[in-house]
């Protein structure tokens, strides 16, 4: 009752009082050399998402499934109140707790998982995690359904973390500096939109179809779109991403 009275304001103020700090913090950042260097050539794209889809094609949809995993364990993860209370009969303030508590330790191993992708490479990390993703999807799904969802926690969050850490970084290699910045808000707002946003409609159509193994099918495809992608990803790892070099996402020079 009282998130439907005034608590769903709280979200709403905060974003707001984000945006207005992330707009002075915008206006005091100063441009990459690589950006500064394109500048001074008057090499910027006129029309960027045009420029971005006829170039760069191929890298729009690895960067879309990059996004996958990590749009789709943070949504599972915000899901699991409405879920649990319906479907598993759980106290809905427990579950809450839970969830506050799953995002909480995701934020924090996303930091490691961030810094370690820095040491050893983002490509091999995502492989590791979308391969471990499929690993646990069914042990998690099982463990949803019997109301173990600290067990759930417990196998995912790891991989959830490391994609939630690489992929921001990984989707911005793609891309040549021209269209780097388009390339990027492209590619992690469908991945969003898509495995995220699209998430809990899907997992209730098919709870109401009789399928309750929602969760199960999304870990499975989100951790093989994963490794596909990162597979197919050109590694920039401790490489210049200088616009004047090949595009990293060139799937034909990914072996």
């Amino acid at each position: 009752d009282q998130l439907n009275s005034w608590g769903w304001r709280i979200p709403f103020i905060a974003g707001s009082l984000l945006g207005i700090l992330g707009y002075f913090l915008r206006r005091g950042l100063i441009e990459t050399p690589l950006f500064t260097a394109v500048l001074d050539k008057s090499d910027v794209a006129r029309i960027p998402v045009i420029e971005l889809f006829r170039s760069h094609g191929r890298a729009v949809f690895i960067g879309i499934g990059l996004t996958s995993s990590a749009a789709a364990m943070v949504s599972l993860y915000m899901l699991l109140p409405p879920y649990a209370s319906r479907h598993l009969d759980f106290p809905v303030e427990d579950v809450f707790v839970f969830t506050t508590t799953a995002l909480l330790l995701l934020s924090l191993l996303t930091l490691f998982c961030g810094w370690l992708s820095d040491q050893v490479g983002r490509k091999r990390l995502l492989i590791i995690g979308g391969t471990i993703l499929l690993m646990v999807a069914h042990p998690a799904s099982e463990a949803m359904k019997t109301g173990s969802l600290w067990t759930m926690l417990l196998l995912t969050l790891i991989p959830a973390a490391i994609a939630n850490g690489c992929y921001v970084s990984s989707v911005s290699e793609l891309f040549s500096t021209p269209v780097r910045y388009t390339g990027l808000a492209v590619c992690i707002n469908l991945g969003v939109c898509v495995f995220g946003g699209c998430v809990p409609y899907i997992i209730e159509l098919l709870n109401q179809s009789g399928y309750n193994s929602g969760p199960l099918l999304l870990m499975l495809v989100t951790g093989l779109i994963t490794v596909v992608s990162s597979s197919v990803m050109v590694s920039r790892h401790r490489r210049s991403l200088d616009s004047s070099q090949q595009p990293s996402a060139d799937i034909k020079l990914a072996g």
